[in-house]
C-alpha cells in the first residue's frame, strides 16, 4: 500500500490551530503515513501544533515542514525534535529549510538580533544539519564554524535512541544537490508540475552521487495543492489564487522555468498581488497552469492527479486541502491509496 502524507497551507484549509490538530487526528484515522506542518513568519508556531498531534496520536508520523535555521539555532531545533521524538514515542521528523530568505520582505525570516546576517543559506544549512545530529547523538559539541559557534552543548536529557530523520524543502539546484548530499528526503514545493519533480529528482541523484550515496535512499515527498469539488470546474477554479501566489514568489523561479511557463507572463500577477487585487488575480491564473501544478477537481481526477505525482517519482505525496471541504478532501484522498 502506498503512503500518503497530510500538509498545509496558511490561509486555506484548515487554518486554526484545533482545525489542523484535529485534522491531523482524522488522517490518522483514515490511515495517513504522516503530517507536515508549516511555520510561517508571523503566522501559527509548528512546534506547538505538533506536540499536541502528538498527545492525541499514536501512530502518524509528526513533521515540522519547516522550521528555519537562523531564527532557531541548531541547539534550539535539536531540542525541539528531541522533546516532541520523546513526546510521540519516536514519531518525529525534522523537516528544516532557509526559511524563504528569497522575497523576506514579504514572505521571509525575520532578522531581528543586531547584526545578524543570513548568509549563503546552502551553507547554513549544512553546518545546521550537521550540528543538529551530532547533539541528537548524545554528543558533546565544541564547535566554530562560519554560521554557529558552540562550546561544550550537549542535550541535558537523553536523545532518542534512533536516527530521527532530516528531510529539506527548498526549490533551487544547489538545495537539491544538497539535499542529495546529506539529507533523508526532500519536500518538494507547494505548486508544482511533473517536469518539475523529475528536474529536482535529478538533481538530488547528482549530489547523493559526489556524496557517494545511493539516490534511492533520498526520500522524495512533494506539498500537492488539493482542490477538490463534485463540480470539478469549481474545484480547479478555487485553486487559482494560491496558484497565482505562489507563482508570484521569487523562490519559485525554478518551478516557473521547469514547467515551461513564461516569466513574463507572472509579471502581471505579481502587479496584482501588490495591489491586493484577488480577483484580477485569479483571472489571470490560467486553467493550463492550474492542472498542471495542483491536484484539481473532482474527487476521482484529483486521486488520479496523485497517482500522475507518484509516477513522476514522488514516493510519498503530501495532500495540502485547501477548501473548507478538508475532511472530506482526506478522506477521499486517502482512497488513492486502496
Amino acid at each position: 500500500m502506498s503512503r500518503l502524507g497530510l500538509s498545509f497551507v496558511t490561509h486555506a484549509g484548515p487554518i486554526k490551530t484545533t482545525e489542523i490538530v484535529e485534522s491531523i487526528v482524522y488522517a490518522e484515522k483514515q490511515g495517513y503515513h504522516s503530517a507536515w506542518v508549516p511555520e510561517l513568519y508571523y503566522d501559527r508556531e509548528c512546534p506547538t501544533i505538533l506536540g499536541a498531534s502528538a498527545a492525541l496520536t499514536k501512530k502518524i508520523k509528526l513533521a515540522s515542514s519547516v522550521v528555519n535555521p537562523l531564527t532557531r539555532y541548531p541547539s534550539l531545533i535539536a531540542m525541539g525534535v528531541a522533546t516532541l521524538d520523546e513526546l510521540s514515542g519516536g514519531r518525529a521528523i525534522l523537516g528544516l529549510g532557509s526559511g524563504g530568505r528569497i522575497g523576506a520582505a514579504v514572505h521571509g525570516i525575520p532578522v531581528e538580533h543586531r547584526g545578524v546576517e543570513a548568509g549563503s543559506p546552502v551553507r547554513r544549512l549544512r553546518e545546521c544539519i550537521m550540528l543538529v545530529r551530532r547533539l541528537l547523538a548524545g554528543e558533546k559539541v565544541s564547535y566554530e564554524g562560519e554560521f554557529y559557534k558552540l562550546d561544550e552543548v550537549m542535550l541535558e536529557f537523553k536523545p532518542p535512541s534512533r536516527k530521527i530523520p532530516v528531510y529539506l524543502g527548498q526549490q533551487g539546484p544547489l538545495m537539491m544537490r544538497l539535499t542529495g548530499q546529506v539529507a533523508d528526503g526532500v519536500i518538494l514545493t507547494l505548486v508544482c508540475s511533473e517536469s518539475y519533480v523529475k528536474k529536482a529528482i535529478s538533481q538530488i541523484a547528482e549530489g547523493a552521487k559526489e556524496a557517494g550515496r545511493d539516490p534511492r535512499e533520498v526520500d522524495i515527498t512533494a506539498r500537492i495543492v488539493v482542490s477538490m469539488s463534485e463540480d470539478g470546474r469549481k474545484g480547479r477554479e478555487a485553486a487559482k489564487e494560491i496558484v497565482g501566489k505562489v507563482l508570484v514568489h521569487p523562490g519559485s523561479v525554478p518551478v516557473v522555468e521547469a514547467s515551461g511557463i513564461d516569466l513574463e507572463d507572472v509579471k502581471p500577477l505579481r502587479q496584482a498581488l501588490e495591489r491586493d487585487d484577488r480577483v484580477s488575480l485569479s483571472k489571470m491564473v490560467k486553467d493550463e497552469w492550474v492542472d498542471m501544478l495542483t491536484a484539481s477537481g473532482t474527487p476521482a481526477e484529483c486521486r488520479e492527479r496523485l497517482d500522475e505525482y507518484r509516477k513522476a517519482g514522488v514516493r510519498l505525496p503530501l495532500v495540502v486541502p485547501i477548501g473548507k471541504n478538508y475532511r472530506d478532501v482526506i478522506r477521499e484522498m486517502a482512497r488513492a491509496r486502496r
